[in-house]
């Protein structure tokens, strides 16, 4: 979400990309944003976070070190290539599958509705999409910014979300967001300026988002089934 934002600042012999400190106060208001979200939600709120933050680091663990699995012969030729390079874009989906699958567990040992992972989850990316696309706006004041997509998309979704009546971890309401997250997700590909398509015009990420996005559309009927209200 900040490529556009690369300049540098030195802190004595440190470098630290400004692009590294824009995704460190986007993520600090998606972590603020889902605590104001779990207020008044009772002893849970402590553990969903705790939870939650259990997954960040995991997910940045497999993230960063999934570059062995990808480029065995890379580390075993300059195994201090791990200090310099992480899994990509496809590490970053592996440590997203884990996150979730993580979540998921914690949900049934915890006895806590998934959908209240999932609202907050959902929640956070949203506001954390929002500040993120500020950045580099503001880095190219121009009349046109592909980021102008994605940040309208997601304040209008967050709006929606935090305004529903229905409250926190609501399931058929949850799975609406998401179901248009991801259609919104796959709207805003066409501006990525990295765009690159594989099939269809789509490109990988609009493939996936386009996936999660049936399984949304037919979660709910599939649920109702099961006990639609329970995690």
């Amino acid at each position: 979400m900040v490529e556009r934002v690369q300049e540098a600042m030195y802190i004595g012999p440190f470098m630290i990309k400004l692009g590294w400190i824009a995704v460190a106060i986007a993520g600090l208001f998606a972590y603020l944003a889902i605590k104001k979200r779990l207020e008044g939600q009772g002893g849970i709120r402590h553990v969903v976070i705790d939870d939650l933050s259990s997954a960040a680091f995991y997910g940045f663990m497999i993230w960063k070190f999934s570059f062995i699995l990808f480029h065995p012969s890379t580390i075993a030729d300059n195994p201090i290539a791990i200090v310099y390079f992480t899994g990509g874009e496809r590490g970053m989906w592996l440590a997203i599958l884990f996150s979730v699958y993580f979540l998921y567990r914690q949900s049934r040992r915890r006895r806590i509705s998934f959908w209240i992972y999932a609202d907050v989850v959902i929640v956070g990316l949203l506001v954390y999409l929002s500040a993120a696309s500020l950045f580099p706006i503001i880095d190219r004041l121009e009349w046109w910014n592909p980021y102008m997509v994605q940040l309208s998309l997601s304040f209008m979704l967050l709006m929606w979300v935090w305004r529903k009546p229905s409250g926190v971890g609501h399931p058929e309401d949850t799975v609406h967001a998401w179901l248009w997250f991801c259609m919104g997700q796959v709207f805003y590909h066409f501006f990525d300026p990295y765009h690159k398509t594989i099939l269809f015009g789509l490109s990988m990420e609009q493939w996936i988002f386009l996936m999660i996005a049936v399984v949304c559309v037919f979660l709910p009927n599939m649920k109702r089934k099961h006990r639609f209200n329970e995690s």
